[in-house]
């Protein structure tokens, strides 16, 4: 994720706006790039939470620093949304 918070002298530390990682089921994992998934987070993102909901569906939330809460609904194969 990205923190803003840091020092003047180092500057932001921008690391991605949001890859899934798709687990293969044998060690290996695929790269989705947001433009495929869905999901991006390109805020001063601070935390990632998943909840499984009772249709069988999953919300991710992501806390952003100082900024809204973000969710993303993914149901079965779909895109997040």
């Amino acid at each position: 994720g990205n923190n803003y918070s840091s020092d003047v002298e180092s500057g932001r530390y921008d690391a991605s706006n949001g890859l899934c990682l798709l687990n293969d089921g044998k060690g290996g994992f695929e790269p989705v790039w947001s433009s495929r998934s869905g999901f991006l987070a390109n805020l001063d993102a601070r935390d990632l939470c998943r909840l499984h909901l009772a249709d069988g569906s999953d919300l991710y939330l992501v806390t952003n620093n100082n900024g809204r809460l973000l969710g993303f609904l993914h149901q079965g194969g779909k895109a997040l949304q």
